[in-house]
Formats: C-alpha cells, sequence, structure tokens
C-alpha cells in the first residue's frame, strides 16, 4: 500500500455520517447535492437538465463539479473549498461521475444525506441506489441522469 493509498484509507475513516440512509420520495426532499465530472463532454447539458428536473419539483439542487486545480494532492477537494451544501445536511446525495473519483467517494461517506444515489459501488454499501452501466456498454451520463429522473418518480 502506498503512502497516498494509506492517507486516503484513515481520511476515509475519519468523520464518517453516522446517519442512517433510505431511498425515499422525492417529495420528502427539500435539499440535494449533485457530483458532477466538468471534464464530461454532456457536462453543460447535463447541469440544465438536473436544475429543469429538480426545480420541478420544488428542489434546488447544489452542483458541484471540482477541477483538478481545486484537489489537493491526495484527490480530495481542498480545504479553501467548501462542500456547496451551506449546512451540509443535504436530504440527497447524487454521484454523477463515473467511475467515482476519490473526492466524490470522500464526499458521499461523509454526507450525512439520508438518500444517497451513485453510478459505482463504493466499500461498505454507501449508496442506496447505484446506476451502473449495461456490461459491455459506457452509458453517457445524460442517458443514465434520465433514467435516474424515471425512477425517482416513480418513488413513493
Amino acid at each position: 500500500m502506498s503512502f497516498k493509498d494509506f492517507i486516503r484509507k484513515i481520511a476515509l475513516g475519519m468523520r464518517t455520517s453516522k446517519v442512517g440512509t433510505s431511498i425515499m420520495p422525492l417529495d420528502q426532499v427539500k435539499t440535494l447535492a449533485v457530483f458532477m465530472d466538468p471534464s464530461d463532454p454532456e457536462f453543460k447539458e447535463l447541469q440544465k437538465a438536473v436544475f429543469k428536473f429538480f426545480h420541478g419539483y420544488g428542489i434546488n439542487p447544489v452542483v458541484f463539479a471540482p477541477t483538478s486545480e481545486q484537489l489537493g494532492w491526495l484527490g480530495s477537494i481542498r480545504k479553501s473549498r467548501k462542500w456547496p451544501s451551506p449546512d451540509g445536511n443535504e436530504d440527497m446525495f447524487i454521484s454523477l461521475v463515473n467511475p467515482d473519483t476519490f473526492a466524490v467517494h470522500l464526499a458521499a461517506v461523509r454526507s450525512r444525506a439520508r438518500f444517497k444515489i451513485g453510478r459505482s459501488p463504493l466499500p461498505g454499501n454507501v449508496y442506496d441506489i447505484v446506476l451502473s452501466d449495461r456490461e459491455g456498454v459506457q452509458e453517457s451520463t445524460l442517458s443514465v441522469f434520465r433514467e435516474l429522473t424515471n425512477l425517482l418518480t416513480k418513488i413513493k
């Protein structure tokens, strides 16, 4: 194990959220944090789709898309950058980054959201729903988000 991996393992164990999570309907969601990859070719279109969908349910999403300049040597968000949610008590956490980076993994583990959705499974079953690509097919992030919206509207 490299020194960097050792430090990452320690970081993942620190300040891990103890809040229980479960699948919940959109009418119970008031605050939302969405992690996106700014290098995704569909980033701008995806961001518009995220805002349009959630605003339709009276939810104001906070989108966070860290660039490499905003990440420290460990791969986590620099301390000078704050997590986008004002109080860190978002009801829902969504990672549209695939595969999850260390920054996303750390944010997901530390998030006190009661409903977590991600693109790839993380150790410890961090996510309530994992939106995996079909075997042998790399889905576009926008198409995965559209499938997610279909799923979210069916949860009652």
